[in-house]
């Protein structure tokens, strides 16, 4: 776990790279298509 001001630079340095950043939750440990159409 990072503290805010990391995660906003983080952030930051990912978007000046053109990359996206997405949040997503839930309980991932058995894959399924459904988990991949959501992420």
């Amino acid at each position: 776990m990072v503290d805010l001001p990391t995660v906003l630079r983080i952030v930051e340095q990912a978007k000046c790279q053109g990359k996206r950043v997405v949040w997503a939750n839930g309980c991932f440990d058995i894959l399924h298509v459904g988990h991949i159409l959501y992420l």
